[in-house]
This record gives structure tokens, sequence and C-alpha cells, in this order.
């Protein structure tokens, strides 16, 4: 029944109505999440869309459901190739999911390196700066180095980007007290 499910709203037209019903529906069903993950990597760009969709969506509702598929998702960020909503997607679940502290560290270096590239998406790197807030918070000696970044990067960004990457840092304002 699940599987069909999953595999019916992979083969169906885009549909938010559809990715949040699907989304609500695994997060009752944590068991089924890996069908889902399992849309991120097949090889069908338009079913890996809707995936990535719909997991953006099951981050928001239910982030603690995808914290054991942390490891996977990483993975997936770091494979080339994929369409921009999977990469957007997964920094959208670790806007409201912290990374495990085992995997903080590889987040982080995934997050730097898709804000740096400016041939990323401009919401690509908008998600994967706001990303790191909660790892930055965490680790306020680190907030520094990527303002720094985000400083250098400045030109490079769209509206959106330039408004992210200011708000990040008025945000990450009372963190960095007492750090030089």
């Amino acid at each position: 029944m699940s599987q069909t499910l999953v595999k019916s709203y992979l083969e169906s037209p885009i549909s938010i109505e559809k990715a949040t019903q699907l989304a609500n529906y695994l997060a009752a069903n944590q068991e089924e999440v890996p069908l889902l993950i399992h849309g991120l990597i097949i090889k069908d760009v338009e079913a890996n869309k809707k995936a990535a969709w719909c997991l953006g969506k099951l981050g928001e509702i239910c982030p603690q459901g995808l914290e054991k598929h942390q490891t996977e998702l990483l993975k997936i960020l770091s494979e080339k190739g994929k369409h921009n909503s999977v990469y957007r997607n997964i920094f959208r679940v670790f806007c409201f999911q912290e990374p495990l502290e085992k995997n903080e560290g590889t987040y982080l270096n995934l997050a730097i390196s898709y804000f740096e590239d400016i041939t990323h998406a401009n919401a690509v790197r908008a998600f994967a700066l706001k990303g790191m807030t909660p790892v930055l918070k965490k680790h306020p000696e680190l907030i520094h180095e990527i303002k720094s970044i985000i400083e250098w990067s400045w030109d490079s960004g769209s509206p959106g980007v330039k408004s992210i990457s200011k708000n990040t840092l008025k945000f990450l304002e009372p963190y960095m007290k007492g750090i030089k």
C-alpha cells in the first residue's frame, strides 16, 4: 500500500497539495521515508524534483523524523549532477533540524562549499547559508570565518542571497559577542 502511495506520488504531476499530503503521511509512517529518499537518487529528474519537494515539506512538518537519514542525505549532497531542487530541499531540512554532532563537520563543509560556489542556483546557496545557523549557534567560534565568507561572496549573490546573508549575520550577532 505505502510503496504504491510514494510511487504514485512520484509518477503523478507535481502538486504542492500532493507533496504536503504525502509529507503528512510519512510523518506518521516513518518506516516509509526511505522510499521517498530513494526518489532523490533514481535516474528520473522529474521524480527527483517531486521527492525533493516532499522531503522539504517533511523536514518542516516533522524534522526529527529525518534525523536517522542525515548521513544518507549528506551523501546525496556530496554527489554532483542532481537537480537543484534536491540540494535546496536537503538544505531546507537542515534549516529545521540540527545535524547530529557526528555530522556537523561534514554538513558545515558541504554548506560552505555550496554557498561559496556561485555556479549553484541562488536558492541552493541561500538555503545552504540559512541551514548553517544551528551549527554556528553551537559553535560561535566559527561565526567570524562564515562572516568573512559571506562578505567575500557578497557581490556574487542575487537580492535573495544578499537578504539571507544580511539576516543571517544579524541573527548571529549576539553569538559573536566576546569571540575574537
